[in-house]
């Protein structure tokens, strides 16, 4: 088992943009029928929670609303997919020394959990297909194992879980650091971080 370390908080995602990304997509999507009162229930939530000043479940509400303007279902599973967030203080990396990054969440999931969360750690690179379209979602070559780090909090906004990864002797590039949470054996979610690994 590895151990985890200590970081710092860091600043939200700008919820100004995010709001910008929801409201353009609704327009585009010109929703009708069930999805529309779906939209509407969303957005009579995002009213009532930024009356309230509780940002993160401002968040939360786009989020879903997001997911259901793409043609998707909102489960559990997309709502503790889409609170998780990769973060550092830094992402132009000294790949020569220890890189210290956490796992947080921007908002608290409706989703039911067991006590024996893990992350698995992965460092990957963006393969670039020519001539694929400009809305093809990317792939990634799993360039190394960064390891498992158990004891993850079913809360990370209260307990952010902080890692220190070992980079050295990757070659200098732009990557992605994944973040794969497990419960139990099941994979449950990831996110990703883009990095610039520089030696020195």
């Amino acid at each position: 088992m590895l151990v985890p370390s200590f970081a710092e908080a860091q600043a939200l995602p700008n919820i100004t943009l995010a709001r910008v990304r929801y409201n353009t997509l609704k327009v585009t999507a010109n929703p009708q029928g069930e999805l529309k009162l779906q939209i509407d229930a969303v957005d009579k939530a995002i009213a009532d929670a930024s009356q309230a000043g509780n940002a993160a479940e401002v968040r939360r509400q786009m989020a879903k609303g997001l997911t259901l303007l793409a043609g998707r279902e909102w489960t559990p599973a997309l709502d503790f997919q889409n609170s998780l967030a990769l973060r550092s203080e830094r992402t132009v990396v000294d790949s020569s020394t220890p890189y210290t990054l956490r796992l947080e969440q921007i908002y608290r999931p409706s989703i039911d959990l067991t006590p024996a969360l893990s992350v698995a750690m992965r460092l990957k690179k963006r393969v670039v297909t020519p001539g694929a379209a400009p809305a093809t979602p990317p792939t990634y070559q799993l360039v190394r194992e960064l390891g498992v780090f158990d004891g993850v909090s079913r809360d990370l906004r209260e307990s952010p879980f902080g890692m220190d990864v070992d980079v050295t002797g990757v070659p200098d590039a732009v990557y992605a650091i994944e973040a794969e949470v497990l419960d139990g054996t099941t994979a449950l979610a990831t996110t990703m971080l883009p990095v610039v690994l520089h030696k020195g």
